[in-house]
């Protein structure tokens, strides 16, 4: 784990930081995910639970970042007006085509080893 990560009980915790106007829509600059992991063993879901609902429906990306500030995982996310929590479902590793040829357990220890460089998340306007 990263050092800019950290775990309270058995939650990981992944810094937040969202860019632009989507912070007004958001009602936060700064945040942290719950890292929330699958009973499958594949990529976790990334969860956040705003302060306030959000006043209108907001489609953002959730872009995860190395340390060296490369980005490794990136999710869309849809939230409805209404909502005071997001989570990501479908995170996709960047740039995983080169290994398209490895059997699944190995292509999963790589993709482990990538999830393993994380230390923080950007959220953006889609």
């Amino acid at each position: 784990m990263s050092t800019l990560t950290s775990s309270i009980g058995d939650v990981d915790r992944l810094p937040l930081r969202v860019e632009g106007p989507l912070a007004r829509m958001l009602g936060t600059h700064a945040g942290a995910l719950s890292v929330v992991q699958r009973e499958s063993g594949g990529l976790p879901r990334l969860r956040c639970e705003l302060q306030e609902p959000v006043k209108t429906s907001i489609s953002l990306v959730v872009r995860v970042h190395a340390l060296n500030g490369i980005p490794v995982a990136y999710s869309p996310v849809e939230m409805s007006q209404g909502d005071r929590i997001f989570e990501t479902h479908d995170l996709t590793l960047f740039a995983m085509e080169g290994y398209s040829h490895l059997p699944p357990a190995e292509r999963q220890i790589v993709e482990r080893r990538v999830w393993s460089r994380r230390a923080y998340a950007i959220a953006s306007t889609a």
